[in-house]
């Protein structure tokens, strides 16, 4: 029973496993589908736009200084916040009720 609270869910960087190492729990009941992106664009695209307003506003500079400044923290904003989310679904999966393995 030990291995089981190890819950080593993720598989890389944004990858699920398909069933528990330990157990062999088929994961695709927790299957959470674009719920949780449509979650991350809405929350990183608005911290990244009102930070990109706010820049506007104040210095006014050239559209390159914006693609410079905006681009790579889209990218890093939703990676991060993509790998969290994958680990809120897990831990949220783990709180209900888990179909057993017959057998």
């Amino acid at each position: 029973m030990p291995a089981l609270r190890q819950r080593q869910i993720v598989h890389g960087f944004l990858n699920l496993r398909p069933n528990c190492a330990a157990c062999g729990l088929d994961y695709a009941f927790i299957d959470a589908g674009d719920g949780p992106a449509i979650f991350i664009i809405m929350i990183a695209g608005a911290i990244v736009v009102g930070c990109a307003l706010i820049v506007e506003i104040k210095y006014q500079p050239p559209y390159w200084v914006h693609a410079v400044l905006w681009l790579p923290l889209i990218l890093v904003d939703h990676a991060a916040a993509a790998r969290g989310d994958e680990v809120a679904v897990d831990r949220a999966g783990s709180s209900t009720t888990r179909p057993r393995k017959a057998g």
